[in-house]
């Protein structure tokens, strides 16, 4: 009887990559919709297995979910690699605003110009939603066009011209983003601001 070879190390790494990737909680996942119903949503995701979507997501997502259909490719959070059923457990809701959060990410990074709704008024300044995101614009950073000059100071007047910008669009930069916190923080001001350019200094 031949005396079996002891495995190489070269050998246990490969059988190691060929082991499926389980989808970790967290992750970002893309997957194809094989079964709808009005209680779930059955996730094709490739290596990574079989996803579900439960039906508790629906009413806070129907803009989301109202168009889909069998075949549709969909992006989703994965909240549990493996259920008491079997499936990832995945969210749309949940990818869909770490998506916002990417998008919001990158506009303050680059400081990208993007574009505000005023959607209420208060005395501190103007609650906005930009990308999907209650967000707020302070008084202080309104540009000097739209900045309320109220003689005396007087908050409830500064709050009547406040309120004129309701249901109106403004061109913003994003000048403070907190996901933890769920803090957005933009400013009119900050897309007026040109960088003085630097002065060359003589030799």
């Amino acid at each position: 009887m031949t005396k079996k070879e002891p495995t190489k190390m070269k050998d246990l790494l490969t059988a190691e990559e060929k082991l499926p990737h389980l989808a970790q909680a967290g992750e970002l996942v893309e997957g194809r919709i094989i079964k709808l119903s009005k209680n779930t949503i059955i996730v094709e995701l490739g290596p990574l297995g079989t996803g579900i979507i439960y039906g508790g997501e629906w009413k806070e997502n129907k803009s989301i979910i109202k168009d889909l259909k069998v075949g549709d490719i969909i992006s989703a959070l994965v909240l549990a690699s493996e259920n008491d059923d079997g499936y990832v457990e995945l969210s749309i809701k949940e990818a869909h605003m770490e998506k916002i959060w990417t998008d919001l990410r990158k506009k303050k990074q680059s400081g990208e110009i993007t574009t505000a709704k005023i959607i209420e008024a208060n005395r501190g300044g103007l609650v906005i939603e930009c990308s999907g995101m209650i967000g707020f614009l302070p008084v202080s950073q309104l540009s000097s066009e739209n900045y309320p000059r109220v003689d005396g100071g007087d908050k409830n007047i500064i709050l009547k011209e406040l309120s004129k910008f309701i249901g109106q669009e403004m061109k913003v930069k994003i000048i403070s983003l907190d996901k933890k916190t769920e803090k957005l923080i933009v400013s009119e001001k900050a897309t007026q601001e040109k960088k003085t350019p630097r002065k060359s200094r003589k030799l």
